[in-house]
């Protein structure tokens, strides 16, 4: 039976496709990292080629897009273990990428436990020469979970240039696998219950002894210390802490310290403590003299007003709701107050910027990274980064992996259908305009990227304004196959994988059209289904080699197709608009020589040439669709 579930490690990535599936009726608590018996016997049973072979099934389909096809039954059980094998021919450092949506899961290898994964893992361990039992143990799930692995070496994962989980390149990994993770916390009462544990078994040492430190937020002082295990249950007592005169009123940091390859991380988890009707009062006076300060960013002035406004709309009588709004809003003081929030200058790092957008009146806010040596007189370079949702905060992972960068990177929030209503463009253009308007940017070094929807805003917002990118790294989304000559003078770094099927196609069916553009790259991906993509997409190779190039503000050949009448401008050329008849407009210039340029344009009802610099003569040629026009120099520099 072993042979059934058994995949072998290969000298490339591969996709975990042998699995077995064990229900089992016990309740699981994650306190107790332990296999349930049930599960183990059944594993056990595997092992000894004497369980039921019907129980094996594939967790995805080759030619779908399904990750489970396993037949749809009633859920009458709490408990759901999937189990494979690994078969290493020696002992290897591997790195494992797991998802299975929102569920939880705790993950054994060789009855070792590694931790609980939220939505996705990325393991980092050794691989023991032989048989490697995993076990993917779901519970508190209200649907059947399913589950896709994939598996490669790390020394070969290392050699992918753009898109690698190595430990020296990926910046994008999730909190649980970048940095260890709080789990089980539970604050009831006064007692803080968690477990602390590592997906990485290759860099980080889980038999060392970590620090829990209880420490004011405000002052950072230290009122406890303790030691804690790494996959040991611990529980701290808050009550039997002496506060001191903010026994009834102080924020609470619980800090645990742990080393990684040399360095020091931290874990941080808040509580507020004070009576929540005489804590609103106390934040109402404290707030108000920080809004009544003249200098204070707008942004900061935002945030507050916003979290005063939700305090004061909490009915006192609601004790939990009214404790929870003084909690955000004591904690947006809070860092205000200690700095960790910007008060009259952005700081290095991540900034959370709130704003009332000019679209809908609504308050909404997005993240930006800026460089440790962030100075306003220096100008670097820009990434943006379009978001699938507004809680991929790629600065927070930034700050979280220790990264430090000469490139600020801010964070598309985007509301509404991308580039489809056309609100999700507008918000796009409304964050750009802020990030232009409030840091020190290259506005000749301006790159984009995404993932999935954001791969497509990616593409779209590219393809219809490309004067405004030098570079741009989408992953599995779809582009507009009718615009891909808009991308001639942008470098396209392509992110996809054959076995994210759908997305490759669309890729592979367009490649003839890719090859006229000079600057695209295919960066071929192995084994990755699509929804795994989006934690390792990034990566500080990708980030940096985005940084490099310029805009080419005035290339000698432009192909531009416009698709409506909002997207009219290419560089140094600009459409009047569609003639009514036609469904798009397009334009081929091309500058020969000092003095000429050939156009061939159709569907247009006219064009503006802005004279680029190559053009030095005082006559200029312009030969349209085969007419030649000769304008004098000196009228202007528009033609």
């Amino acid at each position: 039976m072993l042979s059934k579930i058994t995949n072998n490690l290969c000298e490339q990535a591969f996709l975990v496709n042998r699995i077995v599936r064990i229900k089992s009726d016990v309740i699981y608590d994650i306190s107790v990292p332990i296999i349930p018996m049930d599960i183990s016997d059944r594993i056990n049973m595997l092992l000894r080629a004497e369980a039921d072979e019907k129980s094996v099934s594939p967790q995805y389909w080759e030619n779908n897009f399904s990750f489970d096809p396993l037949p749809v039954e009633p859920i009458d059980f709490p408990t759901v273990a999937y189990v494979f094998n690994v078969y290493c021919e020696e002992e290897a450092e591997t790195i494992i990428l797991s998802h299975h949506g929102k569920l939880r899961s705790c993950v054994f290898v060789n009855n070792e436990y590694i931790g609980e994964s939220v939505n996705a893992s990325i393991m980092q361990i050794k691989l023991n020469a032989g048989n490697n039992i995993f076990c993917y143990l779901f519970f508190d799930f209200k649907e059947r979970p399913a589950l896709t692995v994939r598996l490669n070496k790390m020394a070969n994962e290392a050699k992918a240039e753009y898109v690698s989980l190595s430990k020296n390149n990926s910046i994008a990994k999730l909190y649980s696998e970048n940095i260890m993770r709080i789990i089980y916390h539970k604050y009831r009462m006064t007692v803080y219950k968690g477990i602390l544990f590592s997906f990485d078994r290759i860099n980080c040492d889980v038999t060392q002894d970590a620090t829990l430190d209880v420490v004011d937020y405000h002052t950072n002082k230290v009122y406890a210390s303790y030691i804690i295990k790494f996959n040991t249950p611990f529980e701290i007592d808050l009550s039997q802490i002496d506060f001191g005169e903010n026994q009834k009123q102080a924020i609470i940091e619980v800090r645990i310290c742990y080393e990684k390859n040399g360095e020091k991380y931290f874990l941080r988890e808040h509580f507020y403590t004070e009576d929540p009707v005489m804590g609103k009062q106390r934040f109402l006076r404290e707030c108000q003299a920080i809004l009544d300060d003249p200098n204070i960013l707008q942004t900061t002035r935002i945030y507050l007003e916003t979290r005063k406004a939700a305090l004061l709309a909490t009915d006192e009588n609601d004790f939990e709701s009214l404790r929870r709004d003084l909690w955000w809003a004591r904690f947006a003081l809070s860092e205000i107050m200690t700095g960790r929030y910007p008060r009259d200058k952005y700081l290095p790092g991540s900034n959370k910027i709130f704003f009332k957008s000019k679209i809908d009146n609504e308050i909404y806010h997005f993240d930006v990274y800026l460089p440790h040596d962030y100075d306003e007189s220096k100008k670097y370079p820009l990434v943006l980064h379009c978001a699938t949702n507004k809680s991929m905060c790629f600065s927070d992972r930034c700050e979280a992996s220790n990264y430090k960068s000469d490139v600020i990177i801010a964070n598309l929030t985007m509301r509404g259908v991308t580039l489809g209503s056309y609100i999700g463009e507008a918000s796009m253009n409304e964050i750009y305009d802020i990030v232009k308007n409030s840091f020190s940017i290259d506005e000749e070094r301006v790159s984009i990227l995404g993932f999935s929807n954001g791969a497509t805003a990616t593409w779209l917002h590219a393809q219809l304004t490309p004067h405004k990118f030098a570079a741009m790294a989408p992953c599995t989304g779809f582009f507009h196959s009718d615009m891909i000559k808009n991308l001639t003078n942008i470098k396209v770094f392509d992110i996809e994988s054959p076995a994210d099927q759908q997305y490759w196609k669309n890729v592979q069916n367009h490649k003839d059209a890719f090859a006229s553009i000079k600057g695209y790259s295919l960066i071929e991906t192995a084994a990755y289904k699509h929804r795994c993509f989006r934690h390792v997409y990034v990566s500080r190779n990708m980030i940096s080699e985005l940084a490099k190039h310029k805009i080419e503000k005035y290339p000698d050949d432009i192909y531009y197709r416009a698709i409506h009448n909002r997207h009219l401008e290419a560089y140094w050329i600009s459409i009047h608009s569609i003639e009514d008849q036609f469904e798009c407009g397009d334009v081929e210039a091309h500058i020969e020589s000092n003095d000429t340029i050939t156009v061939s344009c159709s569907g247009i009802t006219g064009f503006t040439v802005n004279i680029p610099p190559q053009i030095t003569a005082n006559q200029i040629c312009v030969c349209v669709n085969g007419q030649e026009l000769i304008f004098d120099r000196c009228l202007g520099d528009e033609i």
